[in-house]
């Protein structure tokens, strides 16, 4: 049997390294010999979109097109409190084509697994990623899937882009791009190489109406949503 390592600490003392928990592998959905450029092809993309039912294969929702289930899931945006205005509406569009396939593929999945969708925190990531394709380095032109860089470069580039553009924006956006890219590439990675999941059999798992599970990252709502994203978005 191995001894267990230890590390010296700037004291001298002798200290056991962190054990490596079940839950911490669990997390750990890549392989790190796999660049996360390399889960992406236009092909499969196009997949993951024709896998879903015809409803949910838009590139916006709103109140002329919400499916049922999108609109007991998406949360509601106030536009004018004292008129009483309020919208639901969620939009890609803007982005390459590949990537909207990729986030209509993402936010099916999540409402079949029970989640409900924050539209704000949607719609600041849509504008984080604009703004890293139009006015990040010149490279950014030709990108047009959520998997083209890792969520550390994604927030790189939005950082980049809002300084270039003086854009008036939340100063947390990066934060948010970089938190929401990554939960998303990870539910691009449980997409697997295979043939795209049947939306049938994810739509069969979806809990019960009005049985929303409780969020864990920053595009759903819940009581962990702050976790996730860092401090609160204006």
């Amino acid at each position: 049997m191995n001894a267990e390592p230890t590390i010296l600490s700037a004291a001298g003392a002798r200290v056991l390294p962190s054990p490596r928990t079940e839950g911490r592998k669990r997390l750990d959905k890549r392989d790190p010999r796999l660049s996360i450029a390399q889960l992406f092809s236009e092909e499969r993309a196009r997949q993951l979109w024709e896998s879903l039912p015809e409803e949910h294969r838009r590139d916006h929702f709103d109140s002329t097109n919400m499916p049922e289930d999108y609109g007991q899931a998406f949360t509601t945006r106030t536009i004018d409190s004292e008129r009483g205005w309020f919208t639901q509406a969620l939009s890609f569009r803007g982005l390459p084509e590949p990537m909207v396939w990729e986030l209509a593929w993402c936010v099916h999945q999540q409402v079949a697994d029970g989640y409900s969708i924050n539209i704000d925190r949607f719609q600041k990531l849509r504008r984080g990623l604009n703004l890293a394709i139009e006015h990040g380095v010149p490279s950014m032109r030709s990108v047009s899937s959520l998997t083209a860089l890792t969520h550390e470069e994604w927030a790189r580039e939005v950082r980049s882009a809002v300084m270039r553009t003086n854009t008036s924006t939340t100063v947390h956006l990066s934060t948010l791009v970089l938190h929401s890219v990554k939960h998303l590439q990870d539910r691009r990675v449980e997409s697997g190489p295979g043939p795209a999941h049947s939306s049938e059999g994810a739509r069969a798992q979806r809990p019960e109406a009005g049985q929303l599970q409780p969020a864990d990252h920053g595009l759903v709502s819940g009581g962990c949503e702050m976790v996730a994203v860092g401090p609160a978005l204006d």
